[in-house]
């Protein structure tokens, strides 16, 4: 008797420990372009809403905010995006002249179901004295992560053009 519950014992025990446990997985934004500025611009300070704050990464729902389980920033958001502008406009940390300051109010997929919603971009951005919001949604039809990833680059680059326009308006 105590050595078919021994066995039964370690049966159960082998079976916890077969059991697989996901990986998590980290990313990092990736760019499709450069900018060249016409000025000189010096990135001195970005900031994020405190949700944001995190190496988490956050999506939206009929129920609220949510961070993905098995999905993380390669390091805390705020230098996922800063490194990200450095990369963009390659002059912007070099150079010394007007102040660019940057926060970043929302940036994350709500989805409407399981696979399609909207990507929403919103931030504040201050060059020197002028002050503009941006706002970019962008809708997606996402199968896997790897998909959503690509249409959170497709957000990123379009608020990185409409930032370089408007840094050249306001140089």
């Amino acid at each position: 008797m105590k050595k078919s519950f021994c066995l039964i014992f370690i049966f159960m025990l082998s079976a916890c420990t077969l059991k697989t446990t996901p990986y998590e997985t980290m990313h990092l934004l990736e760019i499709r372009y450069t900018y060249n500025l016409s000025c000189n611009i010096k990135l001195s300070e970005i900031k994020v809403a405190d949700y944001l704050n995190t190496e988490k990464m956050v999506y939206r729902d009929a129920k609220g905010l949510h961070y993905f389980a098995l999905n993380k920033w390669a390091c805390p958001f705020p230098y996922v995006i800063k490194q990200t502008l450095i990369n963009s406009f390659p002059s912007l940390y070099q150079n010394q002249g007007k102040n660019l300051s940057i926060y970043i109010l929302s940036f994350e997929p709500y989805f409407t179901n399981e696979k399609q919603g909207k990507i929403r971009l919103k931030a504040i951005v201050k060059l020197e004295n002028s002050v503009k919001t941006f706002y970019i949604e962008h809708h997606f039809n996402a199968q896997n992560f790897e998909e959503l990833m690509v249409h959170m680059n497709k957000t990123l680059d379009q608020f990185l053009k409409n930032l370089y326009f408007w840094i050249q308006a306001n140089c």
